[in-house]
């Protein structure tokens, strides 16, 4: 979908991103990790062209991105930033519908498509008629989401969209993009400087130093094995062991019969660990949506490797 093939891009004599080389593929979640100044937000948006690299070359869906009309390529691509960017005269129906509105769809279609992507990112319908400045921080960034979303992109390109807001609305909105990205299957590149979202949300983490890939791999082959001591520092050596756990789905230690306390069954091993401590317990029931049993889990089934 996209690849990066030695990409260099300097401002004012200093590099800020240097032989950079990266595939990410069509239906992933990449992100991009890295402290301040290494280069992710550069990257990004050298992939829409509001940014030129000075060497190397960015391919898109096979095409040279040099080769196509800036215009039409960001089209295929959504961008979401951190503070949503909103039009503040416009209704939140309207600046969801900015894009198909330039692309010329007609009324029916914009509107059937508006209320398609409130319904998608769980916004109140009555919310289509509010202006950016009546709404909260993770309302207009939802809204913010929607509009990236509205043509139906190809890609979504998300600069530190959460950043900005407080743990609660943040974490509800992670769930709600990880969401979206299983019905989806959009392919989404996503900077953060925060590695607990990127384990959370990503299915691709390209950790960053200077511009640079220090490694490029899954979320768990990433806390198992990183590349080095500097990616095991940024990663975190004291709790390396609990993030693995929530990576990991209840449903794979289930043992079979019932024993201990129920817990739904769409928790991760880490949050099950914790309700064990909390309860004093070593084991938990297991249930599904309707109360029916699935099996347990156990202290020891959880610790395994």
């Amino acid at each position: 979908m996209i690849d990066f093939d030695g990409v260099a891009k300097a401002f004012d004599g200093r590099a800020v991103v240097q032989d950079f080389n990266l595939h990410v593929a069509d239906g992933a979640f990449c992100a991009l990790i890295g402290a301040s100044g290494s280069g992710k937000s550069t990257i990004l948006r050298m992939m829409n062209r509001l940014i030129e690299p000075d060497a190397g070359r960015i391919r898109f869906a096979g095409q040279d991105v040099a080769d196509l009309d800036p215009t039409l390529l960001r089209r295929r691509m959504g961008y979401v930033i951190q503070s949503a960017g909103l039009f503040p005269h416009w209704s939140v129906a309207r600046n969801i519908a900015a894009v198909p509105a330039l692309l010329g769809w007609d009324r029916a279609r914009t509107q059937a498509r508006v209320a398609e992507l409130m319904t998608l990112l769980r916004l109140d319908p009555a919310l289509g008629r509010a202006r950016p400045h009546e709404l909260s921080g993770g309302q207009a960034q939802r809204v913010g989401v929607a509009r990236a979303l509205a043509a139906d992109p190809d890609v979504l390109l998300m600069d530190e969209p959460f950043g900005a807001l407080d743990p609660i609305t943040r974490a509800a909105l992670q769930a709600e993009l990880a969401r979206i990205h299983r019905e989806t299957r959009k392919t989404i590149v996503f900077v953060t400087h925060d590695m607990d979202e990127a384990l959370q949300l990503a299915t691709q983490v390209v950790v960053l130093e200077d511009g640079r890939v220090l490694q490029d791999t899954s979320p768990a082959d990433l806390l198992a094995h990183p590349a080095n001591a500097g990616v095991g520092a940024f990663v975190g050596r004291l709790d390396r062991g609990l993030k693995l756990l929530s990576l990991l789905a209840i449903t794979e230690r289930l043992e079979p019969g019932a024993d201990g306390p129920e817990v739904p069954d769409d928790i991760d091993c880490r949050s099950a660990l914790s309700r064990m401590i909390e309860l004093s317990v070593d084991r938990l029931t297991v249930v599904d949506v309707t109360g029916q049993v699935r099996g347990h889990v156990a202290l020891a089934g959880l610790m395994r490797s």
